[in-house]
């Protein structure tokens, strides 16, 4: 597994955690407003938040460490313009030269 893929899962699995996280959280304050304490919904959002903020530190770890993620990112995230003044219509990414 190259650094690119290592990047794509981690970042992936980080986003793709948060949902059941404010699911769970969902659960605990709905628990809350109706008099319960829903404990397990309390624990399933902070090990789910923990664990989806390390991943997704684990992917800026892993694009710091690695100039091809960054490369990669770059790439991914280019502008490209089919006309020629783009730059002056004030589109991010492109210059005068492109």
């Amino acid at each position: 597994m190259n650094a690119v893929e290592l990047y794509n899962d981690l970042f992936s699995l980080g986003i793709l955690l948060l949902m059941p996280a404010f699911f769970a959280w969902f659960l605990w304050v709905a628990s809350l407003i109706l008099g319960g304490d829903f404990m397990l919904a309390k624990v399933m959002f902070f090990t789910l938040l923990i664990t989806s903020f390390g991943l997704l530190i684990a992917s800026a770890i892993v694009q710091c460490q690695y100039p091809e993620v960054e490369t990669y990112l770059q790439e991914k995230n280019k502008v490209t313009c089919e006309c020629s003044c783009c730059h002056c219509n004030g589109v991010p990414g492109t210059s005068e030269n492109e």
